[in-house]
């Protein structure tokens, strides 16, 4: 008896077609013995929560995302409201929450977050709505504006009222000096009066140094 042909491996362009707007179908269940496999999750990432969306352009501005997903969460991590993103910026997004933010929250505040205030994703504008500006990095879906978080114990940090407040304080102190490098542009309370109350993060595609504020 002839052995059978082997199945051809399927390439990681062939598993991202699902991540293609115009390719989304109806999900099939996971194959319970094998576990969820990585073209199931958001942006091929386990720590991501959401969907897929289809390709955002806005006709007549130099807006928009390919392949843009909403996230709802990560790694257990709600957001108060979704985030429209880039995967690339998603993916940065978890590891700051799971490298930075979450571990800092345990270090000065004894508890870990359990939502993030998300107060600005993808908007098509320009660089803080000035008219005839730079268009911001929010009008192709690469960053993302941080209010505040909430922690397990039920307390609210807010970047607008605990800036260099106590313990509080130095949490948000040491997430915005942690996240430089990681985003490529982050501004906080001290950069001007138009990030008084969050962080704005962004992973801008230019050369050279971050630039942190």
């Amino acid at each position: 008896m002839r052995p059978r042909a082997r199945p051809e491996a399927a390439t990681d362009a062939v598993k991202f077609v699902a991540l293609e707007p115009a390719a989304v179908v109806p999900a099939r269940l996971p194959d319970d013995s094998r576990g969820p496999q990585p073209d199931q999750f958001v942006c091929r990432d386990p720590r991501l929560a959401g969907s897929v969306i289809p390709a955002i352009g806005d006709y007549g501005a130099p807006c928009g995302v390919t392949l843009p997903v909403r996230l709802t969460s990560v790694s257990g991590i709600a957001f108060d409201t979704p985030a429209t993103l880039d995967c690339p910026t998603a993916r940065r997004v978890a590891h700051w929450l799971t490298g930075v933010a979450e571990p800092l929250a345990r270090k000065h505040l004894g508890s870990r977050i359990v939502e993030v205030d998300v107060m600005g994703s993808y908007s098509c504008r320009t660089r803080n709505n000035r008219p005839g500006g730079r268009i911001s990095e929010h009008a192709v879906g690469r960053a993302i504006d941080v209010g505040g978080f909430r922690l397990a114990d039920g307390r609210r940090i807010s970047v607008k009222e605990d800036w260099g407040q106590k313990s509080e304080g130095k949490f948000l102190k040491a997430v915005h000096r942690q996240s430089c490098g990681l985003f490529m542009t982050v501004l906080g309370p001290d950069a001007d009066r138009y990030h008084h109350d969050h962080f704005h993060l962004d992973t801008a595609r230019r050369r050279g140094n971050a630039y942190c504020r």
